[in-house]
């Protein structure tokens, strides 16, 4: 009945085991119980990183203020962050321009031909003065 260990069971009570396997996973002892998990949880985070990509790559502007954009393009980022994914200042900058329309053409263009790359900070100062 489940798994069990020298003096009892091996996981706490508020993990569900069908017969020896835990999440799909046949589960013999406390490490191959943590490798179920932790399999589990790489799997999710693996899915929660592509949706964010995704998110940040389909992100538009819109009708949202430059402040409001801003504002959902860093929590992206810091969703990315978390999950141990951080992206890099011109990695978000291409992310951020690419949802602006076209009221914001001349600042890309004057972003994109620059030598020196931007910071999210000086992008920022930039859209908050165009718009």
């Amino acid at each position: 009945m489940g798994c069990q260990g020298p003096v009892g069971p091996l996981l706490p009570p508020h993990f569900s085991l069908a017969g020896d396997r835990l999440l799909g996973h046949h589960v013999t002892t406390a490490a191959s119980a943590w490798a179920a998990i932790e399999a589990l949880h790489a799997s999710q985070s693996r899915a929660h990183v592509i949706s964010t990509r995704m998110a940040l790559a389909t992100a538009s502007k819109g009708a949202a203020s430059v402040s409001d954009y801003f504002t959902k393009m860093k929590s992206l980022a810091d969703d990315m962050a978390s999950a141990g994914r951080k992206l890099e200042d011109e990695e978000l900058v291409s992310y951020i321009l690419t949802g602006l329309d076209s009221e914001f053409d001349s600042v890309v263009t004057a972003v994109s031909t620059r030598v020196e790359p931007i910071t999210v900070n000086e992008l920022y100062a930039q859209l908050i003065a165009h718009e």
